[in-house]
């Protein structure tokens, strides 16, 4: 028997539904503001980042976001919008996952784990889920992506309490756009 929520929630239709997101990923960033220190407290060899350069990539990514989006929706045909938001939740799942490792190999709260593993993974899995069912996309299609998950949540588990490459990859790069401005 479905709750009167679910029935709700299913009645969205799936364009509106997609914005849910980037809208969970912004929330998700905006928890991970003051991230910096954590980092500090869990990691070792980390790059001269700074609250500014992390901030930056908060936001700029969270701009990406709800540009992609947009950009999907701009599509009359809704599979073709499912199609392009996979790559994006794909992305969004993955990051989530991470969290929810740092969750249990630190045994402590790390900043983003809320909105990014507990929010923004079932939101994911459900927008997905709702792609297939609703035939927008072909079931091999969100399948086509675990090989990028298991890459990234590979990278980290390996990292241990060092950057994982992506993650490292993103802080020099925040801090050489931090040098230009």
């Amino acid at each position: 028997m479905k709750t009167a929520i679910f029935s709700k929630i299913e009645s969205v239709s799936f364009r509106r539904l997609v914005w849910i997101i980037p809208v969970v990923f912004l929330i998700h960033e905006l928890e991970e503001w003051n991230i910096m220190d954590w980092y500090e407290r869990f990691y070792t060899e980390m790059p001269a980042s700074t609250d500014f350069s992390v901030r930056i990539w908060l936001l700029a990514i969270s701009i990406i976001a709800f540009i992609l989006t947009g950009a999907a929706l701009l599509f009359k045909n809704t599979g073709v919008t499912a199609y392009l938001m996979v790559p994006l939740i794909a992305f969004t799942l993955a990051n989530g996952l991470q969290h929810l490792y740092w969750l249990f190999l630190f045994g402590a709260y790390d900043p983003g784990v809320i909105f990014g593993g507990f929010v923004g993974v079932p939101a994911g899995i459900y927008v997905i889920w709702r792609a297939v069912k609703e035939k927008l996309v072909r079931p091999w299609y969100p399948v086509i992506f675990i090989p990028y998950l298991l890459h990234i949540m590979t990278g980290t588990v390996e990292a241990g309490n060092t950057l994982s490459p992506s993650i490292r990859s993103i802080h020099e790069l925040m801090i050489k756009v931090v040098a230009m401005l």
